[in-house]
């Protein structure tokens, strides 16, 4: 459900800001053929954001807990 949320909010900013990020896009080089260096870096840049927001999304989705069990295991031996 959130991840839907995430996608739609990022769906109407992308449509909104549209000729704000293609006015940045050229601003940063991408018409150019001397800045690829900066083209490959602000695509790895927002590659790793993504990563790491979809990391911390599933970090929040998953169960971290380890289950106890061998504690009372360990007790009833003992």
């Amino acid at each position: 459900m959130l991840g839907q949320l995430v996608g739609f909010c990022y769906l109407v900013g992308a449509l909104v800001f549209d000729t704000e990020l293609h006015k940045y896009a050229l601003r940063t080089g991408f018409s150019m053929r001397s800045s690829r260096a900066r083209k490959f870096y602000l695509f790895f840049f927002i590659l790793g954001l993504f990563v790491a927001v979809l990391v911390y999304y599933y970090s929040l989705q998953g169960i971290w807990n380890m289950p106890q069990n061998w504690i009372v295991n360990a007790n009833e031996d003992g």
